[in-house]
């Protein structure tokens, strides 16, 4: 059986929360704000989840960083919620795509330094 690896656990936790906060701005184009509400939900559990999963005995700088920005996050996806709009998804999507594919990038560093070949 083969198991995920904590950088591709990162990488499909940022998928979700891409999909979740696609899912709801589509619903709240279409005024579904039950589905909009649960797909918001779902996106706010997971960047908590990314939240506590920071390590920052590790790199206490990153850390702190990236809990900043996912309690940025948290609060536009419950502003997104509460006022049901899209601005504050508008604002924080990029960010979200740009984290996503950098950690994509350093998963694929490590697997090919796991390979014992160099990533290109």
């Amino acid at each position: 059986m083969n198991t995920a690896t904590p950088e591709r656990l990162l990488v499909m936790l940022y998928d979700g929360l891409l999909r979740f906060m696609s899912e709801a701005g589509l619903a709240l184009k279409d005024r579904q704000y039950e589905q909009a509400h649960r797909a918001l939900i779902r996106a706010q559990e997971i960047v908590l989840e990314l939240r506590s999963t920071l390590k920052r005995e590790i790199a206490p700088e990153l850390a702190d960083s990236l809990h900043s920005l996912y309690t940025f996050f948290y609060e536009k996806l419950i502003e997104a919620n509460r006022t049901k709009t899209l601005q504050p998804l508008a604002e924080i999507t990029g960010m979200v795509t740009e984290l996503r594919n950098s950690f994509q990038q350093a998963e694929q560093k490590v697997l090919a330094a796991k390979e014992g070949r160099e990533c290109v």
